[in-house]
């Protein structure tokens, strides 16, 4: 295997780390290694820095020798170890002779982590973040923390140009299916939309999480009308133990334009038939249709069919402000609450009705499709259209609005 640093020095820091961990220098650094496997040679640098009790990939129990105030693994005391060896993604992909007890630590910039290769698997294909296959069919694989995905490691840049939707989607597919984490983190720009949504069906314990990344459809996108909804910025179907958090969902209305005749079914936040979903700590803007849609699935007839309804939603603390047709629409769903919520200037960007800041209207015929929402110490105002909070159509049941500020707008509550 070709070295990534001279010789002499490689050489020399092997001995030292073989002296101080007892062992003979005699002994080859491969055959050091393979005796040891990877848990062996993560205590070894353990001891050469001084640490006891060491998990690989965990916190809990870890000295700060290793990890910073932050939680924030610290690189360069591990890559001075043999045992870690520092390369790029090029490089792991170029490898012919890898060496099955090694971490190798992938430096490029977005997509640092650890690897390591498993000779045992020789199909997984290459995903681009959690997997890298090698021109000798090596697949290396990514050391995943508590189920913690970055959608960076799979190209998504958040530089406000490049079109992230299939990246942020590639990401999605590597979250474990028992459940995990997707992690936007901020950058000075953007996520960039511009061929899709993000589409998320049949998951379940599933967070999207963030301290105030943007993911906002770029400027000039057409406006297309799909009953989908596959065109919202993010669209969950059959999802259940659901958590968005510290995200910001931009529709950019103000920088694209609107087909005229009414909604396109693309909004912010799209939830279809989902149980026991938190939303919290979000701003939703410039929302297409809606900023949030909470809605079911439909089958039959309104007579003699059924809905599908979303059920116990949450949505605390969150922003929601300046969607074409509503900011928030709640149509088919038994346990709704918005609680805490800036909700204003519904409609003020080209406007279709009814640009309501809170609109529960359940469609007409399938009767008792939303039940149990509580409107609970939300500001709800400056909505362009009849009303800031209605309660129209027909099927409600269990509704309470209470502690709310609705001003500003033409009517303040309709039922």
């Amino acid at each position: 295997m070709r070295n990534y640093m001279p010789d002499s020095d490689l050489t020399e820091q092997t001995n030292l780390a073989e002296r101080e961990a007892g062992v003979t220098p005699s002994l080859s650094r491969r055959k050091l290694l393979a005796s040891l496997g990877i848990a062996g040679a993560t205590a070894v640098a353990a001891e050469v820095l001084g640490m006891r009790n060491v998990v690989f990939g965990k916190k809990d129990g870890v000295t700060d020798a290793v990890y910073d105030e932050n939680g924030k693994l610290r690189l360069p005391d591990l890559l001075a170890m043999n045992f870690v060896l520092p390369v790029t993604a090029a490089q792991l992909r170029s490898e012919t002779n890898p060496m099955p007890n090694w971490m190798y630590y992938v430096r490029d910039a977005g997509k640092e982590g650890y690897f390591y290769y498993d000779a045992a698997d020789t199909a997984s294909p290459d995903n681009t973040g959690t997997v890298l296959v090698s021109i000798s069919g090596a697949r290396f694989k990514r050391v995943v923390e508590d189920g913690v995905v970055n959608v960076q490691w799979f190209g998504a840049t958040g530089n406000g140009v490049t079109d992230d939707a299939p990246a942020i989607q590639a990401a999605l597919h590597a979250v474990p299916q028992a459940g995990g984490t997707l992690l936007f983190p901020p950058t000075e720009s953007y996520y960039a939309l511009k061929s899709q949504g993000i589409w998320i069906e049949n998951r379940s314990h599933l967070s999207l999480t963030s301290s105030g990344a943007i993911i906002k459809y770029k400027d000039g996108v057409p406006d297309v009308r799909d009953t989908t909804r596959k065109y919202s910025n993010i669209v969950m179907q059959n999802c259940k133990h659901i958590k968005l958090e510290g995200l910001v969902l931009h529709g950019n209305i103000s920088n694209r334009q609107a087909l005229s005749g009414g909604e396109s079914f693309q909004s912010c936040l799209t939830l279809i038939s989902c149980e026991n979903v938190l939303i919290r700590h979000c701003t939703f803007t410039e929302g297409m249709t809606d900023g949030i849609y909470v809605g079911g699935i439909y089958s039959g007839s309104p007579s003699t069919g059924t809905v599908s309804l979303s059920k116990n939603i949450l949505i605390d603390f969150c922003a929601i402000s300046r969607c074409r047709r509503n900011n928030i629409s709640i149509v088919a769903a038994d346990g709704v609450t918005v609680s805490n919520c800036s909700v204003t200037d519904a409609g003020t960007i080209q406007g279709t009705n009814p640009k309501c800041g809170i609109d529960v209207e359940p469609n007409k015929g399938w009767f008792g499709t939303c039940k149990r929402i509580r409107l609970q110490n939300n500001t709800i105002e400056n909505s362009a259209g009849s009303y800031g909070v209605s309660f129209g159509g027909s099927g409600h049941e269990d509704v309470h609005v209470d502690g709310n500020r609705i001003a500003y707008n033409n009517t303040g509550l309709n039922f």
